[in-house]
This record gives C-alpha cells, sequence and structure tokens, in this order.
C-alpha cells in the first residue's frame, strides 16, 4: 500500500471511528456495516484500499441458498402466470358463451326468461368482461 493509500485509510477512520469495531470476524455483517455507515464514494474507496471485493463475502452456502430462492420465485411467477392465462381463457368462455345467449333475446330468436335465468347470464357477462377489462388496463398500467 502506498504513502497515499494509507493516509487515505488514516482519514477514513478518523471520520468513520466505527471503523475501529468492526472486525467481528462475520465478514459479511463487517461489510453490511460498512457500507451503512459510510458515502457511497468513501465505501468504495475504503474496499479498493482494503482490496475488498462488494461481492467476496458471500459464501458458497449462501450463494447455493440464494440460487435456491431464485428457483423458487421463478417458480412460483410460472405459476401465477399460469393461473393469470387460465383466469382469462376462462373469462373469456364466459363472455362468449353469454353473449350467444344474450344475442337470440336480443335479436328476437327467442323470448327472455322471465324466471331471471338470462338476468344471471347478463350478470355473468358483464362481470366478465369487467374483469377482462380491468385485467387489460392493469397490464397496460405494468408497461
Amino acid at each position: 500500500m502506498t504513502q497515499q493509500d494509507q493516509n487515505a485509510l488514516k482519514k477514513l477512520k478518523r471520520k468513520y471511528p466505527e471503523l475501529t469495531r468492526v472486525g467481528n470476524n462475520n465478514k459479511q455483517q463487517d461489510q453490511r456495516r460498512q457500507k451503512i455507515m459510510m458515502s457511497t464514494e468513501d465505501y468504495e474507496l475504503y474496499l479498493k484500499l482494503t482490496n475488498q471485493k462488494k461481492g467476496e463475502m458471500m459464501s458458497n452456502q449462501e450463494i447455493k441458498s440464494m440460487s435456491i430462492e431464485i428457483d423458487n420465485l421463478r417458480n412460483q411467477l410460472y405459476k401465477y402466470h399460469n393461473i393469470l392465462d387460465k383466469t382469462i381463457n376462462w373469462l373469456d368462455g364466459e363472455v362468449t358463451e353469454n353473449q350467444e345467449v344474450i344475442d337470440e333475446y336480443m335479436k328476437d330468436e327467442r323470448p327472455k326468461c322471465t324466471d331471471g335465468t338470462d338476468d344471471m347470464i347478463e350478470g355473468r357477462y358483464e362481470c366478465a368482461n369487467s374483469l377482462l377489462e380491468q385485467i387489460q388496463k392493469w397490464e397496460n398500467e405494468e408497461n
């Protein structure tokens, strides 16, 4: 380490006296504390001066654990994407099937049922159609 680097490190230690308390043999925890207490610029300089790398504190076990977590999240995302696709397909079916019945009595091909059955069909149609429109709106908001 050059004299200039040593001076810069001393200056950082004077600016952040907490650095002398860091060093409990848990490098990852130490690095997290350093990052929290220091400005980004000072933290980068400290890493450079102490020959640390940002990611070097991760153990293989931690990397494996994170990899498993990423896989689990990916599987959950896939599962919910499938559920959304199935929901949209079901709603499309409701709209199509119920539209056919509504069209029949709107075009006087048959009388509207007086027992409320056609009213329920209209309600299912309106609900399914509204949900499809809302899903499309939400998808457009995300893009």
